[in-house]
């Protein structure tokens, strides 16, 4: 029969010996996590490229090597959300302004259309009141910037005051783009067939000088 002292002794062993198989087990398992740890993580590793490809793409376009909108997809954190972008002319001539004949909507309006692919809200000004006016005009300031978000899109406009560049007379015969334009006071546009409310509410703060008009500097290129 084993004495007291003796029985101490047995459990300090047992002890000892169940201590060094948790620290084996702990070991065991620590290498386990650090092997695990030190696994690469494919979407990381990935993310890490696309970002150095970010990187490469923003120091050719710095060295002038590529155009931003070739490399812009990579400085897109998302998907970018589709735009439809707009500009609207509103052109006077002393208390006059320029109105055309829509031959898609069938009404009265100030000269006005998609901004196109590579073009500035200024291009497309210029380039819409040729087309649908005959006319070339000098733009003098913004009106107005105006946003609508809808589901899974944007639209934006931007309206402009113009000044015509010289004498030329509207077109008077009908073409692809619109039926007819003509120099209208107020008074005479209140007479047409408008195609909405905002054309007699734009001529009219022209005139009355109610509606600030921002400088164009305002409209910058994104650097």
């Amino acid at each position: 029969m084993l004495g007291a002292g003796s029985g101490q002794a047995t459990a300090r062993t047992l002890a000892r010996r169940l201590g060094r198989k948790q620290a084996r087990r702990d070991s065991l398992r620590g290498d386990r996590d650090t092997a695990v740890a030190a696994q690469p993580d494919p979407e990381r590793e990935r993310e890490r490229e696309r970002e150095r490809e970010r990187e490469r793409e923003r120091e050719r376009v710095r060295a002038g090597n590529a155009t931003p909108s070739r490399c812009i997809r990579w400085f897109m954190a998302r998907e970018p959300i589709p735009t439809h972008a707009f500009s609207l002319v509103l052109v006077k001539n002393g208390r006059r302004f320029l109105l055309v004949h829509e031959r898609k909507h069938g009404g009265w309006y100030i000269p006005a259309g998609r901004v196109e692919p590579g073009e500035t809200f200024q291009h497309a000004a210029v380039r819409e009141t040729k087309e649908e006016a005959g006319i070339d005009v000098v733009l003098e300031g913004v009106v107005r910037i105006e946003q609508r978000p809808g589901p899974g899109f944007l639209r934006l406009r931007v309206i402009f005051l113009a000044r015509p560049a010289d004498d030329t007379p509207p077109k008077s015969v009908a073409d692809e783009h619109t039926l007819e334009a003509g120099w209208y006071s107020l008074e005479e546009a209140k007479q047409l067939t408008l195609r909405g409310d905002e054309v007699e509410a734009l001529l009219s703060s022209a005139l009355d000088g109610t509606a600030p008009v921002a400088p164009m500097s305002i409209l910058g290129l994104e650097s």
